[in-house]
Order: C-alpha cells, then structure tokens, then sequence
C-alpha cells in the first residue's frame, strides 16, 4: 500500500499521492491561491496530476456534452434564430417594465 507523501500521516495515498484529508487540504489551499500544484510539486508535497480513469468524471463530462449537443440537435432547428453560442449561455433575465 501506498501511504501519503506527507510526513507523518499514514493513510494511504489516493490522488496526487495524498491521502483524502491531505488531498482536500492541498486543494482548498490552492483554490485560494495560497500555492500552486506546480509548487506543491516542486516541494514534494504532492505527484502531478494523471488521466482521469475511465469510471471518474471524464466519462460524465463525455456523456454531459453529448446531450447538449442533442439538445442543440433538437432545439436549434425548431428555433434557428437562436445562434449556437446562445444556447450555452444563462437565459437573460428580463428587466423590470417602468414605473411612472
């Protein structure tokens, strides 16, 4: 078993080479900008990143395109005046009517 690249934790390494705990340390540290990956590598304080396996959220993000380009297949004919950047936007909000 491999065990997490920090030094005094024994679980074993998942993502990166960390453990779950240390992995989502790692990872809000670097959401708030406070270090990068690149640096967390340089330190030895994690791997770089691998391929997404095939049961992970590669497949979801394959099967989330493949239905918004049906939907585009479906959508876009019956309403062409809607151009295909428009779709992937949020709908626009409509503005209050005037008050007088």
């Amino acid at each position: 078993m491999k065990t997490c690249l920090i030094k005094g934790c024994e679980r074993k390494a998942k993502t990166r080479g960390l453990c779950d705990p240390c992995y989502q340390s790692a990872l809000a540290a670097v959401r708030k900008r406070k270090v990068t990956w690149d640096q967390l590598i340089e330190l030895g304080l994690a791997k770089p990143a691998t391929k997404v396996s095939i049961h992970g959220a590669g497949v979801f993000t394959a099967a989330l395109a493949a239905k918004k380009a049906d939907l585009k297949q479906q959508v876009l004919p019956v309403l062409p005046e809607i151009a295909t950047n428009e779709f992937d936007k949020e709908p626009a909000v409509a503005a209050a009517p005037e008050v007088t």
